[in-house]
C-alpha cells in the first residue's frame, strides 16, 4: 500500500470506541477515522458528532464498499465478529477486530481461511499486549530471576455488570469467559509459550440463564510440568480484580492490573536473593489501544502484513474457550 494514511471505518457505536479507537487515533499522524455506521443510524449520527468522525454510512455494508476506507474497525457483539470480518475482508478492507474473534475455534479457522485468500490483515484486539509493560513482564521472566516457572496465576473480574447487558446473551456469544477470561488465557500462553489443557473448569451461572457463566475458575496444566489458574466475573460478591501471579523456584512476580497498564499498574518481584517494586513512568504510559493503534497502521501502510495478536493466536485462544465450556459442562458459543 502506497499510503501515508490509514483510513478506518467503524462498524458499531459501541461504547468501547472512544477509548480503543477515536482517541488515540487523534494522536498518530498516520491514522484517520473516516466513517461509521450502525444499527440506528440516528446514534451513529449523534457518536459522529461526539467524536467528530466526518462521514456516517447508512449500513456497515456501505462502510465496507466504500472506496477510502483501508480498515475496519469491528466493536460489535461477539456472534457477529466472524461474519463482519469476513465481509469486509472479501471487501478489500484490512480488520481490527475486538476480542475474541469469533463465537468458537471453528469460525476462527474460516476467517483466517479467507484471511489468506484475500491478502487482508485480520487482528484481534488484544491490546494489552502491545503495552510497554507487557515487555517488561517478558524480560523479567527471561531474565530467569524467578527460576523454573511453576504456577501462572490470572484475573480479571468487574462483577458489576447489569443483567440485561448483551454480554450475558448467549446468542450475542456472552458469557464471562468471553468478555474477560479470554484475557488471562491469552495471557498466560503468551507468557508460558505454552498451549496448557484445561484440567477442570467450573462455572457460577447467571440466574435463570443455563448457559451463561457469570464468573469461571478454571484450572490448567502446562506441558512443562507448571499449573495455571485463571478467574474471571461479571457478577458475584467479589471485589474488581485484574491481577496476574508467577511462581518460580527462585521467586515469584505479582502484576497489579496487566491488562489496562494505562490506568495504573504495578510489578513486585520477590526473589530468593532480593526483592522490588517497579512501574513504567513518563513517555512510556500511552493507552495499550495507543499501542495497538499505532502497530496496525505501521504494519499496513509499510505492507508488513504480520501481527503479533493475528489469527495464529487467535485460534489458539479459541480453542482453549471452547474446551473450557465444554469442561464446564456448557455449549460452546455459535452452537
Amino acid at each position: 500500500m502506497s499510503k501515508t494514511i490509514l483510513n478506518i471505518g467503524i462498524l458499531g457505536a459501541a461504547r468501547i470506541v472512544p477509548k480503543a479507537l477515536t482517541t488515540p487515533a487523534a494522536l498518530l499522524d498516520n491514522v484517520r477515522v473516516q466513517s461509521i455506521a450502525a444499527r440506528d443510524y440516528s446514534k451513529a449520527l449523534n457518536f459522529a458528532e461526539e467524536q467528530s468522525i466526518p462521514v456516517v454510512m447508512n449500513n456497515y455494508d456501505e462502510v465496507i464498499s466504500d472506496p477510502m476506507i483501508d480498515a475496519v474497525y469491528i466493536p460489535l457483539p461477539n456472534s457477529l465478529h466472524a461474519e463482519w470480518s469476513i465481509k469486509a475482508m472479501q471487501a478489500g478492507k484490512h480488520v481490527l477486530c475486538e476480542k475474541p474473534i469469533a463465537n468458537n475455534k471453528e469460525e476462527a479457522l474460516t476467517i483466517r481461511d479467507v484471511s489468506q485468500k484475500t491478502g487482508m490483515l485480520c487482528v484481534e484486539a488484544f491490546h494489552y499486549v502491545y503495552h510497554p509493560l507487557m515487555q517488561r513482564i517478558q524480560a523479567i521472566l527471561q531474565s530467569g530471576v524467578l527460576g523454573k516457572i511453576s504456577h501462572y496465576e490470572s484475573e480479571f473480574s468487574h462483577p458489576h455488570i447489569k443483567d440485561n447487558d448483551i454480554r450475558f446473551d448467549y446468542a450475542l456469544g456472552g458469557g464471562a469467559i468471553m468478555d474477560l477470561g479470554c484475557y488471562p488465557i491469552n495471557i498466560l500462553r503468551r507468557l508460558s509459550d505454552q498451549e496448557p489443557t484445561v484440567h477442570h473448569a467450573e462455572a457460577i451461572l447467571l440466574k435463570g440463564n443455563p448457559q451463561i457463566d457469570q464468573s469461571m475458575i478454571v484450572d490448567f496444566n502446562f506441558s512443562s510440568g507448571a499449573t495455571g489458574t485463571v478467574r474471571c466475573a461479571m457478577r458475584g460478591a467479589i471485589d474488581q480484580r485484574i491481577y496476574l501471579k508467577i511462581v518460580g523456584h527462585l521467586g515469584e512476580m505479582e502484576v497489579d492490573n496487566p491488562f489496562l497498564p494505562h490506568l495504573d499498574h504495578h510489578i513486585t518481584v520477590k526473589t530468593n536473593e532480593e526483592s522490588w517494586s517497579e512501574q513504567l513512568d513518563g513517555e512510556q504510559i500511552q493507552s495499550t489501544y495507543y499501542y495497538q493503534l499505532r502497530d496496525f497502521a505501521d504494519a499496513i501502510l509499510n505492507n508488513d502484513l504480520n501481527s503479533i495478536t493475528g489469527l495464529d493466536d487467535a485460534i489458539k485462544n479459541m480453542e482453549i474457550i471452547d474446551e473450557v465450556y465444554v469442561k464446564a459442562g456448557l455449549k460452546k458459543r455459535g452452537q
